[in-house]
């Protein structure tokens, strides 16, 4: 992690895109097994110790990317700060969808298992944190008791990455949208058995959803 200051300091986000570039290009040419350090730093113009002092390994490298173009994907469909509704729960399962259906099929080998704990890390943690955001907006007497919002979003954060995951890891018979609006469908019914009968609820009847 670098300093705040240094984050600011545009050499240094020079130097860090100039080593994401060289990364991507290398990848896409040889894959991730062939990469080396010394590959990306020649890549980049820069020297080894430079790599380093930005990024541990190639391994946290690649994390890094993940998280930041899976980051730029999403706030191109949705504003950080975006309020629950069906529709954007709808962009944003379909977002996932698309980045790991593209991520899969053009930036990495679909086989290489080392990929997929970073993938699950980065993407389901950022679907996580707009989930979480969204459940603690409704107050507790909508839910039913002894629902935990915590529970709740992760249960619905993993629905959404798993599908994704194994429909970008599939034969792709069905679409993107087709899936994602399965997806969105089996999620807002489970949604719509976490509120109580007894107070209004913020969901569109889930049986017309289609």
């Amino acid at each position: 992690m670098l300093p705040k200051e240094l984050k600011l300091d545009p050499r240094v986000k020079r130097t860090r895109q100039l080593l994401e570039q060289a990364f991507l290009e290398l990848l896409e040419e040889k894959g991730f097994q062939s990469i080396t350090v010394q590959s990306i730093a020649e890549r980049a113009t820069v020297n080894r110790a430079t790599f380093y002092a930005h990024f541990e390994d190639k391994f946290a490298l690649l994390d890094h990317v993940i998280r930041d173009s899976f980051q730029k994907v999403l706030g191109r469909k949705l504003a950080p700060d975006s309020d629950f509704s069906l529709d954007n729960l709808q962009v944003l399962i379909l977002t996932v969808f698309d980045y790991l259906g593209q991520f899969n099929s053009h930036q990495c080998d679909p086989s290489a298992k080392q990929f997929e704990p970073l993938i699950e890390k980065e993407v389901q943690s950022q679907i996580h944190h707009f989930i979480l955001r969204w459940v603690n907006q409704w107050q507790k007497e909508q839910l039913k008791p002894h629902t935990a919002p915590e529970v709740m979003a992760s249960a619905i954060s993993w629905a959404i990455f798993g599908a994704g995951y194994h429909w970008s890891q599939g034969s792709k018979t069905y679409s993107a949208e087709e899936v994602s609006d399965q997806t969105f469908a089996l999620i807002i019914n489970g949604l719509y058995g976490s509120f109580s009968s007894e107070t209004p609820l913020i969901l569109d009847d889930p049986m017309a959803i289609g």
